[in-house]
């Protein structure tokens, strides 16, 4: 069995920004835009420019499982292939998606109870 790679030192140095931009996203557009780029950014510093891919080929899908998906343009990729199977990246990638999606769902409760109180107020 061959070693495994550990990316944790990576999403430590991401997670911070993503945590952020997730906490002042102001709509489902903005939590996307965090996801997608932390995981631009996580790509990026797993794979180099082994394999060449746009923010398109990133989807976040609350609610799914897994709650995200890598376009066949990544997912396809030898070199994504062989990192992803000696790596935690998945696992990152989870916990990113997770952490998205559960900012999605709040962001829907909230809009719910705004709505519920404006029909309540008329």
């Amino acid at each position: 069995m061959g070693s495994q790679q550990s990316f944790s030192a990576l999403e430590g140095d991401i997670q911070p920004r993503l945590r952020n931009d997730l906490n002042h996203a102001e709509s489902l557009r903005d939590v996307h835009a965090a996801f997608v780029l932390a995981v631009r950014q996580l790509l990026l510093g797993a794979l180099g420019d082994a394999v060449p891919f746009y923010d398109d080929d990133i989807a976040l899908l609350p609610g799914a499982n897994p709650a995200y998906r890598l376009t066949g343009a990544i997912t396809g990729a030898e070199a994504f292939r062989a990192v992803q199977a000696a790596s935690d990246l998945e696992a990152i990638l989870a916990r990113f998606a997770e952490s998205a999606s559960h900012r999605c769902q709040s962001m829907a409760l909230q809009e719910d109870r705004d709505r519920a109180r404006i029909h309540k107020d008329h």
